[in-house]
């Protein structure tokens, strides 16, 4: 991209054109990264390896004003989930999140969850893991 990466064009876009919803198609699946993408202003985030339906499925989850994490990424907050739910108390996860783990197994998305406890889906997507 001619020396600019994907994070400093997402901040570029997000100052000159908010309304300008950014996708970010990237080779790096690592935590760290995804988080810097998203802190940056990116409304979704796909890898490279994903297949190309998913990448237009995000495209079009974003357009509609909603947030997109790739498939496998949202594997891993599941795990993260799943291992949290694990190495703690149950008073150590907050009734909400416990609520949010249980949806999120079953396939529910922020969207859904947001419709279900009447609140905006930005507030769902807080709620998990950062």
């Amino acid at each position: 991209m001619g020396g600019t990466n994907s994070l400093d064009v997402a901040r570029l876009t997000g100052s000159r054109s908010p309304k300008t919803a950014v996708v970010i198609l990237s080779m790096y699946g690592d935590e760290t990264y995804v988080i810097e993408a998203l802190r940056s202003g990116a409304k979704g985030y796909v890898l490279k390896t994903s297949p190309m339906d998913e990448l237009v499925f995000a495209i079009r989850e974003v357009v509609r004003g909603h947030r997109y994490l790739g498939s496998s990424l949202s594997e891993k907050a599941l795990d993260f989930y799943s291992r949290k739910a694990k190495t703690t108390s149950p008073g150590d996860l907050t009734t909400r999140e416990r609520e949010l783990l249980q949806l999120t197994a079953q396939g529910y998305t922020a969207k859904k969850v947001a419709e279900l406890w009447g609140i905006s889906p930005r507030t769902v997507e807080s709620t998990g893991p950062a």
